[in-house]
């Protein structure tokens, strides 16, 4: 089968490999869209951030919304559903999402809603399931003051709105062109760090260190690159997210997007040959929106 992989010269190429089959408690994914993420893009120094480089080629890949075509033994979803998923096996994989096939556990994949379009559908599941669990580290809102920076952004859009929900009062911090979006959600819009003015930070655009000015002392943040948190400074608790795969939790998204609550935003479509160029776009930054690979 076709797959975009990343290789050891950091080249993003497809290429063929074997076609996986779903084990015990997997299914078979014939895929309809997948989301190339930033992660994907910097996969290679995330390699040896964690010590994992051995120079073989990694595939790339986390979202994805595809058909199940077969499934492993004990598990009872149906063959012919259409499902989404996020793929958090870690960065030194041999096949992502980003492929003709993939496998994943039965209980990180939700059916996706009749009314919802593949293609949207799948840049959900890794950023929103990131927000979430990025939120869940600063622990109960109580009203509490949120700053999210890379708040124009699909894990600080989807955060915006989930913090929201969580109770707290939340602020997102984008450049100046981004403020409508920002208010759309219901959040404040600010395109500065002002000085001690927050409870906790959700620090989608990993602005690091930097963003403790808006920190007071003793609060809270979390990050979204486990390889590179920033040091602890003034009784600041300090952390940052792993995402993992969340069935119910994700068809719980799903809901939320075919509500309208969520907005999908898709910046394009691409193929297996355009790949290597859309790599490259999204390595530039300043995305509103991700770049869906249908096969």
């Amino acid at each position: 089968m076709k797959a975009v992989v990343s290789q050891a010269n950091d080249a993003t190429e497809s290429v063929e490999i074997p076609r996986p089959t779903p084990d015990a408690g997997e299914v078979l994914l014939k895929v309809q869209a997948a989301t190339i993420n930033p992660v994907d893009v910097h996969v290679r120094s995330l390699l040896k951030t964690f010590g994992l480089e051995q120079g073989q080629p990694v595939g790339l890949g986390w979202d994805v919304v595809g058909e199940i075509v077969e499934v492993g033994p004990g598990v009872s979803l149906e063959v012919g559903s259409r499902v989404a998923a996020v793929q958090s096996d870690g960065v030194a994989k041999s096949s992502g999402t980003l492929a003709e096939y993939a496998v994943l556990p039965a209980e990180v994949v939700a059916e996706v809603p009749v009314s919802l379009d593949s293609i949207a559908a799948a840049t959900l599941p890794m950023n929103s399931l990131t927000a979430a669990q990025g939120l869940d580290l600063l622990g109960e809102a109580a009203g509490r003051k949120l700053l999210i920076t890379g708040a124009a952004g699909a894990v600080g859009g989807f955060a915006l709105v989930l913090a929201r929900r969580l109770g707290f009062k939340v602020t997102g911090l984008a450049r100046a062109s981004d403020a409508d979006f920002v208010r759309s959600t219901g959040a404040s819009f600010s395109a500065a760090l002002t000085e001690g003015e927050f409870d906790a930070v959700f620090d989608a655009a990993s602005l690091g260190s930097a963003v403790f000015v808006a920190l007071r002392d003793g609060g809270a943040y979390s990050g979204v690159q486990p390889g590179n948190v920033p040091t602890a400074e003034r009784g600041i608790g300090v952390q940052a997210v792993q995402v993992v795969g969340d069935g119910p939790r994700l068809a719980e998204f799903l809901r939320l997007a075919e509500s309208g609550e969520f907005e999908l935003r898709v910046a394009g479509s691409f193929g297996f040959e355009q790949a290597a160029e859309v790599a490259n776009r999204l390595s530039r930054g300043g995305q509103r929106g991700r770049w869906v690979l249908v096969p």
